[in-house]
């Protein structure tokens, strides 16, 4: 039913606008909590671990994203609120790639706008906040239809 899907969107991009603060808010303070911290290293880790669910049987895009995001030194960076642009860039194309692979050509446009518009949000904060907002918008939507594929395709084997 596309108003459920319109309503639940809605609901996700309101509850990405707090994130998005709130990730604006505590990248931009310098030194971060260590609860602060700690949210913004496991959304990060989820980013990492929900694109290589999606691809299974690519090790070495799994090996790759794990080394731009779980890196001791951008570990230390996000801990000691160093993070810069130079840092937010290079995440970001860490995930622009496996991310196109992951989508429908379709939404390859998309993808792009998630790269320009966090490689162009001025601030690390704003960036990192972008990216992980946005990503996240999209993985969403992309488990949905696999998901919705399986779910069919096991609908399928079973009238059979």
């Amino acid at each position: 039913d596309e108003a459920a899907e319109a309503a639940a969107a809605v609901g996700r991009d309101q509850g990405w606008d707090q994130r998005y603060e709130l990730i604006v808010r505590a990248l931009s303070q310098g030194r971060l909590s260590e609860s602060d911290a700690e949210l913004l290293l496991r959304l990060l880790s989820d980013l990492v671990r929900r694109m290589s669910a999606l691809l299974p049987g690519r090790l070495e895009v799994h090996a790759d994203l794990e080394q731009a995001v779980g890196s001791a030194a951008l570990r230390a960076k996000v801990l000691s609120g160093a993070v810069d642009a130079a840092d937010v860039s290079r995440l970001v194309a860490a995930v622009h790639g496996p991310l196109t692979q992951l989508v429908a050509p379709v939404q390859d446009g998309e993808v792009e706008e998630v790269r320009r518009a966090a490689l162009a949000a001025g601030t690390p904060a704003r960036m990192m906040a972008l990216l992980l907002c946005r990503t996240d918008t999209i993985l969403s939507e992309t488990e949905r239809l696999v998901q919705g594929q399986t779910q069919r395709g096991e609908g399928d084997k079973s009238s059979t």
